[in-house]
């Protein structure tokens, strides 16, 4: 599948509106996503926040990286590209490659977040009263199908994220984004302080191939198709499990 925009990384966050008074107090807020509008056919759409989705995004403190970089982008049918645009574009390419190979998630420690992952494990702490999630993390271009949300099969390692609250039915090895403070957690998993989640159920989401794979092998041996085969634009249950796993073969620790 072909992007029919140009991909960016920062959504929409000069168009929203200003923020109000903080919207997070105590316990996380879980929002779960409903279907997309149909009926327009396939094509390419900025991503849409929710209402109640706005405040915690406008917060998100890192820079924009083109994980497209590295692919070729032909010129518009018809048309010859000048030698000296493309020079430049190839330049531009290489250095927006480079940030993207560099990137990684412990890279990203005390900034604040709205990073997209697969839930991978969930577990309650009574103690703390905290809900952790492990999470496949999953590379997001900015852009989404009109009538489904769309992430990289590809991202930069695993991540756990910890909610405030019982949050223990969320469906395992849906899609879900959380917004937070990073910190560095152990072993090289870092932790997003999770003040918001949406949450993404199998129907709602499909995958693109891009961005530099660095995800937990125990994970990637769990993949059927490669490429381009990974996009459906109607996602079935097969398609989740061609490409994630069961759910049936996972357990809640």
């Amino acid at each position: 599948m072909i992007r029919l925009l140009l991909p960016v990384v920062c959504c929409v966050l000069s168009s929203l509106p200003a923020p109000g008074k903080q919207a997070h107090e105590g316990k996380s807020i879980i929002e779960v996503s409903k279907p997309m509008r149909g009926g327009q056919g396939l094509g390419t759409r900025v991503y849409g926040p929710t209402a109640r989705e706005i405040p915690f995004l406008r917060r998100v403190e890192e820079k924009p990286i083109d994980f497209w970089a590295g692919s070729p982008m032909p010129p518009p049918m018809g048309e010859k590209e000048d030698p000296a645009d493309k020079a430049a574009k190839q330049k531009r390419g290489k250095e927006e490659l480079r940030k993207a190979k560099e990137y990684s998630l412990a890279g990203q420690v005390g900034k604040y977040v709205g990073w997209f992952g697969i839930v991978r494990e969930i577990s309650w702490n009574k103690e703390k009263g905290q809900t952790r999630l492990l999470l496949e993390h999953k590379y997001f271009d900015g852009l989404t199908d009109l009538h489904i949300h769309i992430v990289s099969i590809y991202g930069a390692g695993d991540f756990a994220a910890v909610l405030s609250g019982k949050a223990d039915t969320i469906p395992m090895l849906s899609l879900i984004r959380v917004y937070g403070r990073v910190s560095e957690g152990e072993e090289g998993v870092p932790v997003v302080s999770a003040e918001y989640a949406r949450l993404w159920d199998w129907g709602l989401f499909t995958f693109m191939d891009y961005g530099p794979d660095k995800t937990n092998p125990k994970w990637v041996k769990l993949r059927k198709v490669k490429g381009d085969d990974v996009y459906s634009p109607r996602p079935s249950k097969t398609f989740y499990e061609e490409r994630l796993g069961k759910r049936e073969t996972l357990s809640r620790p």
